[in-house]
């Protein structure tokens, strides 16, 4: 039988009669907005504990449990094989024109810095976050963390928010301290690799158009 969020929450101290809403969006875990009158949390709820290509719940959460320690992530609230109950944080969510605000694009630049410097998560890519400035940049869905190449980071930013050259270079310049012209091969060669998984991403979708194949095949060309 599936886990219900009534039965979640009874387990969870000070948030046993909170109330639950489904949030749409996920692909592989049902998601609810939950609210005990103090405060709110996100909550996902697995059919069965993830494995490959996923970190299992338990070790997605120690690797967003390091992150929020240094202001990169919400708090984890609970956590088993099959459930993660994360702080809901109020924020702006980036679009493609936020990066051209100000020095948001520093300020990014950092926080990856920042990011990339906390310990080694012990699990390799063998070849994935949405960005939220809440007074300080987060991320979130930390469901794919493991150890890579830094530049993978950066190329999925540049690809997903479609990055021009001029705020990539911003961004690569930013990241490394001003001298980002000699790490441009390592991100265009990320980049090519983000490109491919997203059309792959696309392909296993059930409700993928041909059409966005065929945008995405382009990228790869490209």
């Amino acid at each position: 039988m599936g886990l219900n969020t009534a039965t979640v929450l009874a387990d969870v101290p000070g948030w046993e009669n909170a109330a639950a809403t489904a949030l749409s969006g996920g692909l592989t875990n049902h998601t609810w907005l939950v609210d005990n009158g103090d405060a709110k949390a996100v909550l996902k709820l697995d059919p069965v504990p993830r494995g490959v290509p996923y970190s299992s719940r338990p070790r997605e959460a120690a690797v967003q449990s390091l992150a929020a320690e240094h202001g990169l992530a919400p708090r984890v609230l609970h956590v088993d094989d099959c459930v993660l109950m994360t702080e809901f944080v109020e924020g702006e969510v980036w679009q493609p024109g936020t990066f051209a605000v100000d020095d948001n694009i520093e300020d990014l630049a950092n926080a990856l810095r920042r990011l990339h410097a906390l310990p080694l998560t012990g699990r390799s890519f063998d070849a994935p976050h949405a960005i939220l400035s809440a007074g300080s940049i987060m991320f979130l869905d930390w469901e794919y963390a493991c150890d890579n190449d830094p530049f993978f980071d950066l190329a999925t930013i540049v690809e997903h928010h479609g990055l021009d050259d001029d705020l990539a270079m911003r961004l690569l310049d930013a990241y490394c301290g001003g001298d980002g012209r000699r790490q441009l091969a390592q991100l265009r060669a990320q980049q090519a690799l983000y490109a491919a998984l997203y059309w792959m991403w696309l392909a296993a979708r059930p409700d993928t158009t041909s059409a966005e194949l065929g945008r995405a095949a382009s990228r790869i060309r490209d």
